[in-house]
């Protein structure tokens, strides 16, 4: 018991000199000619229209474009979603990006898209009142020279091109036919 109880005493000892250092623990403040002096700022102007400094405004000559979302290969294997941007959400727009990020290879054109409603219909959200809901719309999209890109399948290819149709037009169902 002797010796458990010198243990101890000589451990708690080695910590606190190891730890304590030569001034027992004791820290200095800061010389406060070493601390550098914060000039008072006065706060920015701001543009009433969008709250934004007037340093830091948008540029007026930069192009408005809009996202897309796509389905492309990562490059091993996976499909995955994609955003991209275009000056204009068309269906163009969306086959060259899919070429262009190896979904489809060169030479794939859109032909046509036709859209069509259901007879299903989404209820709107909570606080709509006497919603009868919107109408469900499906689509029949047509593209010539249709082949998939390097390492996918037809079968993939066509869900990526399908799903890509359908997340940009709030499709439901979205079928695909090929020139």
């Amino acid at each position: 018991m002797k010796k458990c109880f010198w243990m101890i005493l000589l451990l708690t000892a080695a910590l606190l000199s190891a730890c304590g250092g030569k001034e027992g623990g004791k820290r200095k403040a800061p010389d406060a000619a070493a601390m550098p002096s914060a000039a008072p700022s006065t706060p920015e102007e701001t543009n009433p229209e969008n709250g934004l400094p007037l340093s830091k405004q948008p540029d007026p000559t930069a192009p408005v474009l809009e996202s897309i979302v796509i389905y492309a290969p990562d490059g091993q294997g996976k499909i995955i979603e994609k955003m991209e941007a275009a000056e204009k959400l068309t269906e163009e727009a969306i086959v060259k990006l899919l070429v262009e990020n190896g979904t489809l290879k060169e030479g794939a054109k859109f032909v046509s898209m036709e859209q069509t409603d259901s007879a299903e219909t989404r209820m709107a959200g909570p606080g709509v009142k006497d919603s009868g809901g919107s109408k469900v719309k499906n689509a029949t999209v047509t593209i010539s020279g249709f082949a998939p890109g390097k390492g996918l399948d037809e079968e993939t290819a066509k869900q990526a091109v399908s799903d890509s149709f359908r997340e940009n037009y709030q499709l439901n169902e979205v079928e695909l036919v090929l020139k």
